[in-house]
């Protein structure tokens, strides 16, 4: 955005508040298997238990049965719409194949497919602790966001009375325009904390959301 730009805000602080529910993202039970992160590490292990069923399976003896039926002319001269004879074939059988081979082989595409199982494993039960580590980081700073912005408004409030009673004072002739001053300053001082304690909030609301995939 270029400097020369006008920046014209159309929201307040309160507008913007509103739209924080605390208390219904604080109710909000943890539950890893809404995250996008963990539903992909599980779809992960899942195929990876797949992929072992599908070695295994390929050791495994095989076997076919099959069937066939045809008749035969047998004639010296092409006349097949004539009224000769036909000589029936019927065959039946079966086929077995058994790897015998390639059994080393198979068992070790099946511990190589066990070892992509088990690092799948690791890393959801790894996503799972993380994400568990991040909610409770997230609702611990929540938590404190919150406490420091209602400390920041009730210094705000004070600020504010102090000044009432002090522009009151200084016009009854009681105060000093030093006095008048220091009390202006420290509004201004308690404004700039509760704008920032409420940034904070803002984010620490918006981490804790995506904590929850809320």
């Amino acid at each position: 955005m270029p400097v020369e730009t006008t920046v014209i805000l159309a929201d307040s602080f309160e507008t913007l508040s509103s739209a924080f529910d605390g208390a219904s993202v604080l109710g909000i039970p943890f539950d890893p298997n809404r995250l996008p992160e963990i539903q992909s590490q599980a779809k992960n292990l899942e195929l990876s238990e797949l992929g072992i069923r599908n070695e295994k399976a390929a050791g495994l003896p095989s076997i076919s049965a099959f069937y066939t039926n045809q008749r035969n002319a047998q004639r010296d001269a092409f006349d097949f719409l004539g009224e000769g004879s036909w000589y029936p074939i019927q065959l039946v059988g079966v086929q077995m194949n058994i790897p015998i081979w390639s059994s080393f082989g198979g068992k070790e595409k099946v511990l190589q497919a066990q070892l992509t199982r088990d690092r799948a494993e690791t890393a959801l039960e790894q996503f799972t602790q993380a994400a568990a580590l991040e909610y409770r980081a997230a609702r611990s700073e929540y938590n404190s966001s919150l406490e420091q912005r209602i400390q920041a408004q009730r210094s705000l409030d004070l600020a504010e009375r102090i000044l009432n009673r002090t522009r009151i004072r200084f016009q009854e002739g009681l105060a000093s325009s030093f006095d008048m001053t220091q009390a202006q300053n420290q509004l201004v001082n308690a404004q700039a904390n509760f704008a920032q304690a409420t940034l904070r909030w803002f984010n620490a609301h918006l981490r804790l959301e995506r904590s929850l995939n809320a």
